[in-house]
């Protein structure tokens, strides 16, 4: 499949993998995903720090929200993202797939 914008579909996917995530694994709370690029490849392509400001409102700490928000995560419709992971203290990192 050919994308006119790929990057722009990359953040979408990755703002909506996460918007699902976090409705999942905390229903109470209202969140707004908001994706930046982080200072160096090796923390992804994209980075979310919500579980910074969000995990006090959830009785956690950033860390552990991060690691349930990553066990609802689901990459199976996605095109262009590779991997999310976890890093201190409570990023979620988004890394693009090669191809």
């Amino acid at each position: 499949m050919v994308y006119d914008n790929p990057w722009g579909t990359f953040l979408v996917e990755a703002r909506d993998v996460l918007e699902k995530a976090f409705k999942l694994a905390y229903p109470e709370l209202e969140v707004k995903i908001q994706l930046d690029k982080p200072p160096s490849r090796e923390y992804g392509d994209l980075s979310c720090s919500a579980c910074l400001s969000l995990a006090k409102k959830a009785s956690t700490n950033p860390m552990e929200m991060a690691e349930v928000v990553l066990k609802h995560t689901s990459l199976k419709d996605s095109s262009f993202i590779e991997k999310i992971v976890v890093s201190k203290p409570g990023y979620l990192n988004i890394y693009l797939k090669d191809t």
